[in-house]
């Protein structure tokens, strides 16, 4: 996918649960933990990041991790640009 895609992906198509598993999985939260802070069960972030991985078109967490990441620099790089 393009950055476009995923930029795309990640703004339109996350619900605000996933949006915010994502961000979590992003900064190397494990599920359990996740679960805590969500205060939701174990099962239901598993859940989430199912849905996580099909909509970045991706198969494990790490590259999940790895596609926020790179998401995450491309948008920096978008702001910096605005702001000139």
């Amino acid at each position: 996918p393009t950055w476009e895609t995923s930029s795309t992906i990640i703004q339109e198509s996350f619900t605000k649960r996933e949006h915010e598993v994502a961000t979590l999985i992003a900064q190397g939260l494990a599920t359990d933990v996740i679960a805590q802070r969500l205060c939701i069960t174990h099962r239901t972030v598993q859940s989430h990041i199912s849905s996580i991985l099909a909509k970045l078109n991706v198969r494990s967490r790490a590259e999940a991790v790895a596609r926020l990441h790179q998401y995450q620099q491309i948008t920096k790089e978008e702001e910096k640009n605005l702001k000139r």
